[in-house]
């Protein structure tokens, strides 16, 4: 259903049948948003996974929307990388704000 309304409106919709589906380096939340949960919230060991959430969860309420959308509009250009590597192993140096 998702897909048929990408196709229908979005202009340089890229179909699930050409892009990798489990890529994390082609997933923005995986590329950019975890780390920042990783960094901000595992710094400190959680001894079960209530209180683990609870960070979690208030770390994903701090991101700030600018720092998302430089996320979301930095995507169109690892995507560009991934395509000129061949699907290989590619770095990008990407600067955002702070979050």
């Amino acid at each position: 259903m998702m897909q048929n309304w990408c196709k229908a409106n979005l202009f340089d919709y890229t179909s699930i049948e050409v892009r990798p589906i489990n890529s994390p380096d082609l997933n923005p939340i995986n590329y950019k948003v975890l780390s920042i949960l990783e960094v901000k919230d595992c710094s400190k060991p959680q001894r079960s996974v209530d209180p683990l959430t609870k960070a979690l969860q208030k770390v994903w309420l701090e991101l700030n929307a600018p720092y998302l959308r430089a996320t979301i509009a930095a995507f169109p250009k690892r995507f560009q990388a991934y395509i000129d590597a061949n699907g290989d192993i590619f770095e990008l140096q990407f600067v955002f704000g702070s979050w």
